[in-house]
């Protein structure tokens, strides 16, 4: 009997921290740490080699950064601004923000785990950050199969994104 499939766009996600977490929900009240954050965030300046710094000079990335007049999403697509490397990588990605955090700011990527050591979520970053990005979905045979996240498209509006039927 042969397959059934179509893909189509379920929502949008809103990025505002230029990061993705995957996990199951059920584990987010009772395993998730409040831990502080405990990130380098330094971009230099690559033509006054000037640094500012995430959660000091902004706090957001698509705002504008005085006194630059542009968001710092804007410097760093446009080659201004550079982030310099973490101080390092901690050897375990707690279930937290500062776990995604360490995992997007070192690789780009990384598994976060639970206390008990074993694997709680996935996280990943989109280079530019902010924005709404479409979310899909694969069915076969009338049952979701698969869902995917394109970080690289261009953001979708929240209101054109279509419940998966």
């Amino acid at each position: 009997m042969p397959c059934k499939s179509r893909s189509r766009t379920c929502t949008s996600y809103d990025v505002d921290s230029g990061q993705l977490l995957i996990t199951d929900p059920c584990f987010i009240e009772r395993e998730w740490l409040h831990e502080p954050y405990q990130g380098d965030g330094i971009y230099r300046d690559t033509q006054t080699g000037a640094t500012v710094r995430w959660g000091h000079d902004f706090v957001r990335f698509d705002e504008p950064l005085e006194p630059y007049g542009k968001s710092p999403n804007d410097l760093i697509e446009a080659g201004r601004l550079a982030q310099l490397p973490p101080s390092r990588r901690p050897k375990t990605l707690n279930y937290s923000y500062n776990g995604a955090y360490q995992a997007t700011l070192s690789e780009g990527y990384g598994e976060l785990v639970h206390d008990t050591g074993a694997p709680a979520a996935g996280s990943c970053s989109r280079r530019a950050g902010d924005g709404f990005y479409p979310v899909y979905g694969e069915k076969h045979d009338g049952r979701i199969m698969r869902v995917y996240v394109n970080v690289g498209a261009e953001p979708v509006p929240l209101s054109h994104s279509a419940v998966f039927s």
